[in-house]
């Protein structure tokens, strides 16, 4: 049997996750949140989309619900820019931050929220901005 990717970085995210391929380039948002243990193994993947919308709402409580019923202690939470714009919208730092406000209260880390365009992206963990969010 083979093991599930560990994911400890952007680029092993990249490497495993082929669902990436197909969000970068959509016309609408989507997202992908990878739930994942202790040692960075993926458990479980979780699907974000409304086409009828510019914006995409998450759920916060789908969000944990999920970890908890599949023991994860740790996430990352990927999605595109369909304007092609990797920079960080204020919504996206807002949600970064409440992510990372609930998950430290539940013991489910957020350990990088990931922005893909076509052929770029911007991880708030290399930028350090998560470390930030964490200090609060």
């Amino acid at each position: 049997m083979q093991h599930p990717p560990q994911l400890f970085s952007v680029h092993a995210v990249f490497k495993h996750i082929q669902d990436l391929a197909t969000i970068q380039s959509a016309p609408y948002e989507q997202a992908i949140v990878l739930l994942l243990d202790h040692n960075q193994y993926l458990l479980h993947k979780l699907y974000f989309s409304d086409q009828q919308r510019d914006r995409l709402v998450l759920s916060s409580q789908l969000i944990f619900k999920a970890a908890l019923q599949c023991s994860a202690t740790n996430f990352i939470l990927v999605h595109n820019h369909p304007s092609g714009k990797v920079s960080p919208s204020r919504e996206d730092h807002y949600t970064t931050e409440k992510l990372c406000l609930v998950g430290r209260h539940l013991e489910i880390n957020l350990i990088d929220h990931i922005i893909v365009v076509p052929n770029d992206y911007f991880s708030f963990c290399e930028e350090g901005i998560l470390s930030g969010y964490l200090q609060h």
